[in-house]
């Protein structure tokens, strides 16, 4: 009896502890597949010759998009090396993948984009896109209805449980080397 009653006590301890682990998990791997969209990306636009954006809008989350020219009859849809001219969502692109990280084994994440990398609440945006193109180059405009421009500034995606716990951060340099970073 006494032997049941440590076990339990044991138990009722190690819970939360455990519990605060798995939401910190799920809010890594979910940092760690955002910063793994931005460089997939830039690693396309390099090596297949098109312009790729990454559109992050908080109702559908991360969307990749390829520029194509042509595709009509008989003929296959080539890539297109330009983030400015291209149509985007407007028959000038196609959806190569897609992310979002507040649904299935990600609930309880709360994701929050800063464009001009500041930390504060008030600099926060519900989009941003982001194309790089095959030269190297990176463009962004905030929100989707604007005009891409040179990126100059480094976009923060903050990546946090909505029960607390550790907060990731993402950065996504005009490079296009996203990384990931921890935030107390």
């Amino acid at each position: 009896m006494v032997v049941v009653v440590i076990i339990t006590a044991l138990a009722a301890l190690a819970v939360p502890s455990i519990i605060r682990q798995m939401r910190d998990r799920r809010v890594r791997q979910a940092a760690e597949e955002i910063a793994l969209i931005y460089r997939q990306a830039r690693l396309r636009a390099l090596g297949r010759g098109s312009a790729v954006m990454v559109r992050y809008t908080a109702a559908q989350g991360f969307q990749t998009l390829e520029a194509v020219v042509g595709g009509g009859g008989n003929c296959a849809s080539l890539p297109s090396p330009n983030c400015t001219a291209t149509a985007w969502g407007a028959g000038g692109s196609q959806q190569i993948g897609q992310f979002n990280p507040i649904q299935g084994a990600y609930q309880g994440v709360v994701v929050t984009v800063s464009p001009t990398g500041a930390v504060v609440a008030t600099g926060t945006v519900a989009e941003l896109d982001i194309c790089f193109t095959p030269m190297g180059r990176s463009f962004s405009a905030t929100p989707s209805a604007t005009q891409l421009a040179i990126m100059t500034r480094v976009p923060l995606i903050t990546v946090a449980g909505s029960a607390g716990g550790l907060t990731r951060q993402v950065l996504i340099p005009p490079n296009g080397l996203a990384r990931t970073g921890v935030s107390l």
